[in-house]
Formats: C-alpha cells, sequence, structure tokens
C-alpha cells in the first residue's frame, strides 16, 4: 500500500500525511481530528491536550499516560489511526 492511498484513507493530503509522519501536525490532520494544529503538535510533542483527549473520546489524564507509553512514534501512529478510523 502506498502513502498515497493511506493519506486518501486518512481523508488528508500526501503532504500532510508526510509532514505527520516526520512529526509535524498540520491544519488538514487536526481538521480530520476536529482539533487545533497546535494541540496534536503538542500531542506529538508528549503532552496531552483536551482536544486530542476528546478526539480519542478518553479523559486526558488517561491519554497522557498512553501518550507516555506510546513514545513518539507511537503517538504518530495513534493519530494516523484516528484519522483512518474517521
Amino acid at each position: 500500500m502506498s502513502l498515497t492511498t493511506i493519506a486518501d484513507a486518512m481523508g488528508v493530503p500526501l503532504h500532510a500525511l508526510e509532514e505527520l509522519l516526520d512529526g509535524h501536525s498540520t491544519e488538514a490532520i487536526a481538521s480530520r481530528l476536529r482539533t487545533g494544529s497546535q494541540l496534536v503538535q503538542e500531542f506529538i510533542d508528549g503532552r496531552t491536550s483536551t482536544g486530542v483527549a476528546a478526539a480519542i473520546g478518553a479523559p486526558p489524564a488517561f491519554v497522557q499516560d498512553l501518550r507516555e507509553r506510546l513514545g513518539h512514534d507511537g503517538a504518530i501512529g495513534l493519530l494516523v489511526g484516528l484519522c483512518l478510523s474517521r
């Protein structure tokens, strides 16, 4: 499966997926998650916000614990999965 196919399934442009995989939030990703780009970037960087917690559907404290356990790459994978499921 190509990145283009994955980006299409996520509902975002290819460049947005590429940026996300490089650890950077974009407006397209944030829009798909119905939250702000800065909040998505904070999650990638290790801090949970209410916006990302709402996208995941769990309280921020639980999402922060999950983020810490997943690490950087796992957090990006989770965001990809969330976009795919919307």
